[in-house]
């Protein structure tokens, strides 16, 4: 992953607070003074971490978990992450540890977020109350972060499309017929 993509990563997430509801918008700089967008989703049953998924230009540039800017849940460094979208823990998946600020927090980053956000959408239109499992480790710890996916499709629709000219990489046809 390049320096630039964890920096999108790290605004999206430190320019977030956790959001009182789902898919929250956010708009942050990136510390090359890019524009940095994305939509940012808390953990149900206050999991205290957030999920983000981030882009720029046409395509999918970050899906990130970590804490928000307001402090949560403190990740450990190994980067061991267990994804799946029913109850069952997924299977092992290594994703990149990135440490902010000066106490450190840690954000994991995703290897494939094209994949990933392409995986999400298509269980929120096959399910209802779709969510994705995140299971990472604090202290140690298996821990199992929810998250909500419904209205990401919405949400996407109606604050990624433009600013990060998806079209370009997504026959509108295609979002919007599934």
């Amino acid at each position: 992953m390049r320096r630039w993509q964890i920096a999108l990563a790290a605004s999206i997430v430190i320019g977030s607070a956790a959001p009182a509801t789902a898919w929250q918008f956010v708009a942050a700089m990136n510390e090359y003074g890019d524009a940095a967008t994305g939509l940012v989703q808390p953990a149900r049953d206050d999991g205290g971490a957030v999920l983000a998924i981030g882009c720029d230009g046409d395509r999918w540039r970050v899906v990130a978990v970590g804490p928000p800017a307001t402090g949560g849940i403190k990740l450990d460094d190994d980067g061991e992450v267990r994804v799946a979208f029913g109850p069952d823990p997924g299977p092992k998946e290594k994703w990149q540890v990135h440490k902010r600020g000066e106490r450190r927090i840690i954000t994991y980053l995703a290897p494939a977020p094209s994949d990933l956000v392409r995986r999400m959408l298509a269980r929120e239109d096959s399910t209802t109350d779709a969510v994705l499992r995140v299971g990472v480790k604090s202290g140690g710890k298996p821990v199992v972060l929810t998250f909500p996916l419904d209205g990401l499709r919405v949400a996407i629709r109606k604050d990624l499309w433009g600013p990060c000219k998806l079209s370009n990489y997504i026959p509108e046809s295609e979002f919007d017929g599934r």
